[in-house]
């Protein structure tokens, strides 16, 4: 694996594993807990891997082009830019419609599920060419195509956004008077 790849998707295990760690310390019916209004803390991260999930066949398929692979543009990397600023001021956004309704599942569930995606998202790191970094291999459906590197860039800003919105459901549980840690 490229040492840059290897950086960011080693940062992005890392937050998987953080997240994963602060709901093994919730009870379950914490972690499922909703408002009505949003999501629980396990369908915010069940969306994470999902789109994480949808994000790595739309890579394995671009990649299938190969040394055909266009450059990517300059103007994804300043929106991508953008969109970091976006998630830091924390505004909210819809998921795109196929990502709307994460099913709610127990969290060795998710845990199984993410680990096994996680796995084969570093053999597809790992197996990547150098020389097709700076390609054009990843769509987002608001900046455009990306390379691999801001590719995992996006997955951990993505993952960060919903890492805070866990923070702000457990804040609305403490209020709510639901639960309390195990």
């Amino acid at each position: 694996m490229n040492d840059l790849v290897a950086i960011h998707f080693q940062k992005l295990e890392r937050s998987k594993e953080k997240v994963l760690e602060l709901l093994a310390s919730k009870k379950a019916e914490e972690i499922t807990w909703n408002d009505g209004a949003s999501w629980s803390m396990v369908q915010a991260m069940r969306h994470v891997m999902i789109s994480e999930k949808m994000s790595l066949a739309y890579l394995r398929k671009k990649s299938l082009a190969g040394d055909q692979l266009k450059e990517r543009p300059l103007l994804p990397r300043l929106s991508l830019l953008l969109l970091f600023s976006v998630f830091l001021f924390r505004f909210k956004f819809k998921a795109p419609k196929i990502l709307a309704s994460p099913e709610v599942t127990s969290l060795d569930e998710l845990r199984k599920d993410w680990d096994a995606l996680r796995t084969e998202m570093e053999q597809f790191f790992t197996e990547f060419p150098d020389k097709w970094l700076t390609k054009a291999v990843y769509k987002h459906p608001f900046l455009g195509m990306l390379n691999a590197v801001d590719a995992l860039r996006f997955f951990n800003a993505h993952l960060m956004h919903h890492i805070r919105q866990v923070h702000r459901i457990e804040s609305k549980l403490r209020k709510s008077g639901v639960g309390g840690s195990k």
